[in-house]
């Protein structure tokens, strides 16, 4: 569920689902998205918090 803040809710058991989803996209297993999506993602969000330090 979204909240009009922006927050996001979820159950604790479908928060885990989404860790272990991307710590596996980011070891290199597709899933519910490409391996290269996640390691994309992950690179866009380390150079977002180096442009804030």
């Amino acid at each position: 569920m979204i909240e009009p803040a922006g927050d996001i809710s979820m159950p604790l058991t479908d928060y885990i689902k989404f860790v272990q989803l991307n710590l596996s996209g980011l070891r290199g297993k597709s899933n519910f998205l490409k391996a290269e999506t996640y390691n994309y993602l992950a690179l866009w969000i380390k150079r977002l918090f180096n442009r804030m330090a």
